[in-house]
């Protein structure tokens, strides 16, 4: 059995886009902001949202690292997989 959650992309924040930079010589002193790029997220490729598919034998490694995070969107997952559970 597998599990599917959508959910915003962890790389960019669900933004779709970060930045990456500063690739200057000048010192801190001297920004002048230029020197950032935003680029299109490779993780989501710019939609913001991505799937994460579960296996069986990863949900207990996944269940424990949602606990730990204490999250509202780690509590919505895991009463996801529970009820897909309860449901198959």
């Amino acid at each position: 059995m597998s599990y599917q959650y959508n959910g915003d992309c962890r790389v960019c924040d669900g933004d779709g886009y970060h930045e990456i930079g500063p690739d200057c010589n000048r010192p801190a002193s001297d920004c002048c902001g230029g020197c950032y790029k935003t680029v299109v997220c490779s993780n989501c490729s710019g939609t913001g949202r991505v799937s994460y598919h579960f296996r069986d034998y990863q949900l207990c490694d996944i269940i424990e690292g949602i606990y730990r995070e204490n999250t509202v969107e780690s509590v919505i997952l895991v009463n996801q997989i529970m009820q897909d559970d309860e449901n198959s």
